[in-house]
């Protein structure tokens, strides 16, 4: 590539340069960096079992993790790499002042975190640099930058022969063809665009929550559908945590009376699911009645389950914030109204802040996380399509529900005043009492034993009907019958 001074196609070939550095040479460091931390293997279910990135991740980043198995971290960017650093692995990877700090990493402060703040920092300041003339000396203080980075990821990742310090120097010094330089430069303007594209969405966005009132209001019941559909339950399963382990819950909940006859076929598929998930997709009914039937008293509210009037202030066991979080979900689901004041939000969330800041002591966490989300929550910008979900979502869980009175009404109205006869001869008072027990006592159920001799048939029918099992062998002659015994 030539000119008569050289001079400007300089310039732009040295911010063609940077921007290489910022789409390729730091991702491709940090993608080594992840390596250190995750296994391509186990990331995706690493992220989809982690609250915030279950949330956060778009659907084209959950493709490259999903891809992550058979072709690593290659289309890995910054981005991504560092939400996922930030919230695996914390905080072994936490720069020394945190992150996202108002000033960056000072020349002194040279832990993994702080590099990996720097290439953030770095990919959006080139990024969204206005100025496309880059001068010599300005080239020279970022490839400075770049190598020190360079180096000290060498170590963390175990390289050497100067590997990632050679492709510093080697940007730096090369040739860069034409077509090159504009692939980079065009990049980094599209790069420019959405980002411009994305900034007068969110201000747009703002104009209209200043000025739109009904916006807000529906703005604010789209708060409270997130937090009813997703930050409750994700405070319920670190609770559930710390009574069940993933590995024998579904076990536990099968040998329970009443559990294995309630729970619908989509809980159990959920339960089965929780060795290789864990709690991720288990809602609040489900975890309400997990904890209700396998660990009462220990988590009873303190005026028991399903009381007419709900907790009052002063009760704040751990059984009293489960309650409480089954009732605001019903609360916010099949509220009629869709219009949230700003003194309702701010009560809701004065609510959830108290419920959060209890189950942070339940399960042992510290630095405010679990408060942190409910302020972001309320504070965070909501984008009108992540609105929409979940107005929808509320909208979906509202017909259901009507769908559901609508059968009960329907089956209430053809049983009354019926004197139902059933198969073990029970009247309707009987049924009744039946179903709020639970259970009934049979006596029509046969079972016969059938096997070549020393099988352990008189055995095994000694521990169903609760006899004592014969420490002798002694041939059964003809055949045996119990009658009107019970089963153990």
């Amino acid at each position: 590539m030539s000119s008569v001074d050289g001079t400007y196609v300089s310039h732009k070939t040295h911010y063609a340069r940077l921007g290489h550095a910022a789409q390729h040479l730091l991702p491709s460091f940090l993608q080594e960096v992840l390596l250190q931390f995750e296994n391509p293997n186990q990331i995706y279910i690493n992220c989809s079992r982690n609250k915030s990135l279950s949330r956060r991740l778009n659907p084209g980043e959950w493709a490259r993790l999903s891809n992550a198995v058979q072709h690593g971290y290659f289309e890995f960017d910054i981005p991504l790499i560092y939400s996922i650093l930030r919230n695996l692995h914390e905080p072994a990877a936490r720069p020394t002042r945190g992150w996202e700090h108002p000033i960056g990493p000072l020349v002194n402060e040279i832990e993994i975190g702080d590099d990996i703040e720097r290439c953030r920092r770095l990919r959006n300041e080139i990024i969204h640099r206005g100025n496309t003339r880059v001068t010599d000396l300005e080239l020279t203080q970022y490839f400075y930058v770049f190598k020190t980075i360079a180096d000290r990821f060498e170590k963390v990742c175990g390289k050497h022969n100067n590997e990632f310090v050679f492709e510093v120097e080697h940007l730096k010094t090369c040739c860069m063809d034409e077509a090159t330089e504009l692939q980079y430069l065009d990049q980094l303007k599209d790069f420019q665009q959405k980002d411009m594209e994305y900034e007068a969405k969110i201000s747009d966005l703002e104009y209209k929550l200043k000025d739109g009132t009904y916006l807000s209001h529906k703005t604010h019941y789209a708060r409270l559908g997130h937090a009813a559909q997703h930050l409750l339950p994700s405070f319920l399963q670190e609770v559930l945590l710390r009574f069940e382990n993933p590995n024998q819950i579904y076990i536990n909940c099968s040998r329970n009376k009443f559990l294995s006859r309630r729970l619908k076929p989509g809980e159990w598929a959920r339960l089965s699911s929780a060795v290789q998930h864990g709690y991720f997709e288990f809602d609040i009914p489900l975890i309400y009645s997990i904890l209700r039937n396998l660990h009462d008293p220990a988590v009873r509210p303190t005026r028991g389950w399903d009381h007419p009037i709900g907790p009052l202030v002063n009760e704040i066991e751990i059984g009293d914030d489960i309650e409480r979080c089954r009732r605001l979900q019903n609360e916010i689901i099949h509220r009629g109204n869709t219009r949230v004041t700003d003194l309702e939000l701010t009560q809701y969330f004065y609510v959830f802040k108290t419920i959060a800041v209890r189950f942070e002591k339940v399960c042992g966490k510290h630095n405010n996380e679990f408060v942190f989300e409910v302020e972001h929550l309320k504070t965070c910008c909501m984008d009108e399509a992540t609105e929409l979900q979940y107005l929808d979502h509320l909208t979906d869980f509202q017909q259901k529900d009507m769908e559901n009175e609508a059968k009960i009404s329907d089956l209430e109205y053809k049983l009354k005043g019926k004197d139902i006869q059933l198969p073990w001869l029970v009247n309707a008072g009987e049924f009744q009492r039946m179903l709020s027990n639970g259970e009934y006592l049979s006596y029509e159920n046969r079972l016969s034993l059938g096997g070549p001799c020393k099988a352990g048939k008189s055995t095994l029918a000694s521990l169903l009907i609760g006899n004592e099992i014969p420490l002798n062998w002694n041939s059964t002659d003809g055949v045996v019958i119990y009658f009107g015994r019970e089963w153990y």
